[in-house]
């Protein structure tokens, strides 16, 4: 099929919610790192049971490679897990990548991109390090001079395009692949068709049709043609072949409309006209949250954002959420409550600025009340 213009499966599959232009993965509630076309995040699977296994090293780099971005008392875990077997291994490539991703979660980027590269220098026929490579050089892009970018530029797509020699399957090296050729200037090997391409590559992989379908409507939104947009989001929710299948492409279609095309009133007709809510998913109640908040239906709003938290106590997105709907309902002590808990599990977070100017009108607004 093509479609034209009218554990290590974690890493394969989903991609740093800010590095990916059009990700298909999800935005981590944990985190909420705005990506340049944000998608909604995906749905967890609920806890059968309150007993969790243990940490072991394997899972806690699993943890990592999954894109999420955890608190800092679980990414102390997370370390402590890792250290015994990265010191009795230090030069095994996974747990150099361990390393890598320990840095990247404390947004050190450049000993991030020295580890991630190191690894695949480390394991050559490994993808995921060559993904991860490219991954962390991007992210770090903004760190180097003006005339080291497109060189930094190359070697990231350079590695993405060894991920998916290495393993054509690789869904994240060629989301990354999409970025690259959606982002870069013609003259320096940007390209919508070619982006395209990467996104009839995603269809062809089994199983994967409805996220190639779904990077294809993203890649439209990039060059605001919401016509086309519109199309294939909507012929991706009819391809879907399980209730979650689709209401992942309902919610990225919705999450779109919202903060891309900037319409909340289409966004909030998609949702309703899609029932995708009332729903046992928090991914779902998120992305409606975020549309009825924009919408300026605030108690709808808040219920939404805190069943979510019920689930997830540390879920950054749905905290600030929160917190900008108890201030737009009058409720400014509870808003202050709200971003407390954010800087309390976030304080490395890149958006701490921003939430300690919201908690400072917080407070203003309840001093007066």
């Amino acid at each position: 099929m093509r479609m034209t213009g009218s554990t290590h499966q974690a890493s394969r599959d989903a991609a740093p919610c800010h590095l990916l232009l059009v990700t298909l993965a999800w935005i981590a509630i944990s985190t909420g790192a705005a990506s340049a076309q944000p998608s909604p995040p995906a749905s967890a699977p609920a806890p059968t049971s309150d007993a969790k296994p243990p940490l072991t090293p394997q899972i806690a780099l699993e943890e990592l490679k999954a894109g999420k971005s955890p608190s800092a008392a679980r990414l102390t875990e997370i370390e402590n897990a890792i250290k015994p077997a990265a010191d009795a291994e230090p030069r095994e490539a996974k747990w150099v990548l361990a390393r890598a991703l320990i840095e990247r979660a404390r947004g050190n980027r450049t000993p991030a991109k020295e580890l991630a590269t190191q690894a695949a220098s480390l394991s050559p026929a490994d993808a995921d390090m060559h993904y991860w490579k490219g991954a962390t050089i991007f992210e770090g892009i903004q760190d180097v001079g003006m005339f080291s970018k497109m060189s930094a530029a190359d070697d990231g797509k350079a590695a993405f395009d060894q991920a998916v020699r290495l393993d054509p399957a690789h869904v994240a090296a060629r989301m990354g692949l999409i970025q690259f050729y959606v982002n870069a200037p013609g003259i320096a090997g940007g390209s919508y068709a070619k982006a395209r391409e990467q996104a009839n590559a995603i269809a062809d992989v089994p199983g994967k049709k409805v996220r190639g379908l779904l990077a294809l409507a993203g890649i439209f939104v990039a060059e605001d043609d919401w016509t086309d947009a519109d199309r294939v989001y909507t012929q991706a929710a009819d391809t879907a072949t399980t209730p979650t299948e689709r209401a992942e492409a309902v919610r990225t279609h919705v999450y779109a409309l919202l903060t891309k095309k900037k319409d909340a009133d289409a966004a909030l007709a998609k949702l309703e006209a899609a029932k995708l809510v009332p729903s046992d998913e928090d991914s779902s109640n998120f992305v409606a949250a975020e549309v009825y908040l924009a919408a300026g239906r605030w108690s709808d709003a808040i219920g939404l954002y805190e069943k979510v938290l019920s689930h997830n106590p540390q879920a950054g997105n749905c905290l600030i959420g929160l917190g900008k709907a108890q201030v737009a309902s009058g409720k400014p002590a509870a808003a202050a409550e709200t971003f407390e808990r954010f800087l309390a599990a976030f304080a490395t977070d890149s958006r701490v600025d921003a939430v300690r100017d919201l908690l400072k009108d917080a407070k203003k607004k309840a001093a007066k009340k």
